[in-house]
């Protein structure tokens, strides 16, 4: 996500939102930020929302386990005598 065309109130703005979503908590203090630190932030938890959605995804597929263990583990070792 480029933000070089935000202007610095647009870009806290989407700072506030995006922290918001992720973290559930808006951000208490901008003034000791520059424009560019905003904008390496909004990046940052755009990366971070990409992130969890992709592993949301995973968590919802049922299969996804199943990558995680080797395919020799699901052998049949019960013998009935």
């Amino acid at each position: 996500m480029s933000t070089e065309n935000y202007s610095r109130e647009e870009l806290i703005s989407l700072f506030s939102d995006l922290q918001k979503e992720a973290w559930g908590f808006r951000p208490k203090e901008f003034d000791f930020m520059s424009t560019l630190q905003t904008g390496r932030e909004v990046e940052f938890f755009s990366n971070l929302l990409k992130d969890q959605a992709a592993e949301a995804k995973e968590a919802a597929d049922p299969n996804s386990w199943k990558k995680y263990v080797p395919s020799s583990t699901f052998t049949n070792t019960i013998s009935f005598s």
